[in-house]
């Protein structure tokens, strides 16, 4: 009797095991609360001339983004958003933020609409010799991003140039949760340039390869506090990174004068990086 019950027991956790690295990271949805105006972006039938109601939703991720203040809320609908014009300074991508801040009492907050999956794709990207991000923060403090997908954010500049799902820099108190990275040309999400309390919780990582550079950056995750004056500090929750060509998680701590930051990781899952290329 005892030795079937430790088999009942033996096969109930590796299921359960199985369950977890398998499932796609949902959980209970809970809507968020604004103290700002809520907002919506539709991949079809919205137009920014709208007022960005539910029942008239704006038309594209950039101006939805860039609309946001202080404790805004901003539900992004199902359906694939595929722009073929590029934001931002020094490199191209999708969506673009810059110097647009929450605070710790307002967040400003994007989230999938609940039931829905919305992916941003970099398929229809102009080819240039920039880098390219799927959805970059740069200067932007107390964002919470929800339930969002990233994919196919390619590199077309040869092998100094990579394309990035999420980039995060010089940004602080930026949380992205249940968010996703697949299929693009450089590292999944990426953090540089200074950001404190960065959370990433319950995000996925996977089939990310630097093509053009024997894999070398093909990272899952990758955070940099490199010449940081030792303050500043990024946390992994619950995430997962598998079959990425270089590392599932990187970093970048510190410099030879010790200074840097600090990188929590807990509960994370890597598996399967390193074998997309020979360099990995």
């Amino acid at each position: 009797m005892m030795k079937k019950l430790i088999i009942i027991f033996y096969i109930f956790l590796t299921v359960s095991c199985i369950e977890l690295l398998l499932s796609d990271g949902e959980s209970n949805f809970v809507m968020p609360s604004a103290s700002g105006a809520t907002y919506y972006v539709a991949a079809t039938g919205g137009s920014n001339s709208y007022d960005g109601s539910i029942g008239s939703p704006w038309a594209t991720l950039q101006y939805a983004f860039s609309q946001l203040t202080a404790g805004d809320i901003l539900y992004v609908r199902g359906g694939t958003y595929s722009p073929s014009t590029t934001y931002g300074n020094n490199r191209d991508n999708c969506v673009y933020v810059s110097g647009r801040n929450g605070t710790s009492s307002s967040r400003i907050t994007v989230s999938n609409y609940p039931g829905e999956t919305p992916v941003i794709t970099g398929a229809n990207l102009p080819e240039s010799n920039s880098n390219k991000s799927g959805i970059h923060l740069y200067n932007c403090d107390y964002w919470t991003i929800t339930g969002l997908v990233v994919e196919y954010i390619e590199d077309t500049g040869g092998t100094t140039n990579f394309g990035i799902g999420w980039y995060i820099a010089s940004s602080d108190y930026i949380t992205l949760d249940q968010c996703v990275s697949r299929y693009n040309d450089g590292p999944g999400f990426a953090v540089n340039g200074y950001c404190n309390e960065g959370y990433f919780i319950r995000c996925d990582s996977y089939w990310n390869a630097d093509n053009h550079d024997s894999g070398g950056f093909g990272d899952g995750f990758i955070a940099s506090h490199y010449g940081g004056d030792g303050g500043y500090h990024t946390y992994f929750q619950y995430c997962r990174a598998w079959n990425n060509s270089d590392d599932g998680f990187d970093a970048f701590i510190s410099d030879s004068g010790n200074n840097g930051g600090y990188i929590t990781w807990e509960h994370c899952w890597a598996f399967n990086n390193g074998k997309a290329t020979p360099s990995g």
